[in-house]
């Protein structure tokens, strides 16, 4: 873009026009965002120009997707924040693009120090570090997320954290906990939606479906005000404590219902119990799920559906 904005912005174009109309008549549950990170990422032009440019590529982006027709027209857009960086998207010269939907949100990634957010180990640019949870660096996380509730949320612009985390290796333990519940938290109390980022089967089984460390688990369901009961039954969905195929039923009501935009039935303790993929969305997958746990239970099975799902 920085040197060859006007062909750039015609492939970018050609994208999105091809996207929005293969993808137009899905659902809400699928979201467009604009970009991710490198937007405005460029050397050598000046911030007003390279402002300008991110501000246009977010606008033609909104205009493509809103004229695509199918449920394009009212479908949530993420907007990529300048660099997805958060210091640089509060800056005066971002703008949020026009929508005659009003339904846009503004995506930052938060990583932040980045010698304890992204190093394993030393580099030529920082020394890796091992520790997190100074004065400093909580004044820091609640500045950085201040500027984001200042900036959008007060002015009725939903914002998600796209990405926040760090590694493992090389960490204090307790140190990485309190650094992901404490940034969950902070966005949290702010009205913001955090993502956590996670390459494969770091914080997060993808073959069991899991939370690979169950206190940081613990930590952010209490940051969501979601407390577990010590006797989880997953598949109850309707908490009469067996699981059989009225539980399915009560979870395909669920979907019917969310999935056109009505109020859920569910508790958060019922959601919880008949989320048994653990996807965080409750549909006819884990109905499918619930359904062919009680057919094997049915004729003689045994064990929890969990570790029938897992088998």
């Amino acid at each position: 873009f920085a040197t060859d904005y006007d062909n750039c912005l015609a492939k970018y174009s050609s994208i999105w026009t091809q996207l929005s109309d293969a993808f137009g008549s899905y659902g809400d549950y699928l979201m467009f965002e604009s970009q991710n990170e490198e937007l405005g990422n460029w050397s050598g032009l000046s911030a007003e120009t390279a402002y300008n440019y991110v501000n246009e590529i977010n606008q033609t982006f909104v205009d493509i997707v809103r004229n695509s027709g199918g449920n394009n027209g009212e479908r949530h857009l993420l907007i990529a924040g300048y660099n997805t960086d958060i210091t640089k998207t509060c800056n005066s010269l971002f703008k949020m693009p026009e929508d005659p939907a009003g339904r846009c949100a503004v995506s930052v990634h938060y990583y932040t120090p980045p010698t304890f957010a992204i190093l394993e180990k030393d580099e030529s640019w920082g020394k890796n570090r091992e520790t997190w949870g100074t004065e400093y660096d909580f004044s820091e996380l609640n500045r950085l997320m201040d500027k984001m509730k200042t900036n959008f949320v007060d002015k009725g612009i939903p914002v998600i954290i796209g990405e926040y985390g760090c590694p493992k290796k090389n960490k204090d333990e307790e140190s990485v906990r309190l650094y992901l519940k404490s940034v969950c938290e902070a966005a949290y109390d702010r009205q913001m939606c955090p993502v956590l980022w996670d390459i494969t089967n770091h914080h997060y089984n993808r073959t069991t479906c899991e939370m690979i460390d169950p206190v940081l688990h613990q930590q952010l369901l209490e940051v969501a005000g979601i407390e577990l009961p010590e006797e989880m039954l997953y598949g109850d969905a309707d908490s009469d404590g067996v699981v059989n195929s009225s539980d399915a039923s009560k979870v395909l009501s669920e979907y019917a219902l969310t999935a056109t935009g009505g109020d859920s039935i569910l508790s958060d303790e019922q959601f919880i119990a008949a989320d048994v993929n653990m996807d965080s969305v409750v549909d006819s997958s884990d109905a499918s799920s619930i359904l062919g746990y009680y057919a094997y239970i049915s004729t003689g099975g045994s064990g929890d559906i969990l570790e029938y799902l897992k088998a």
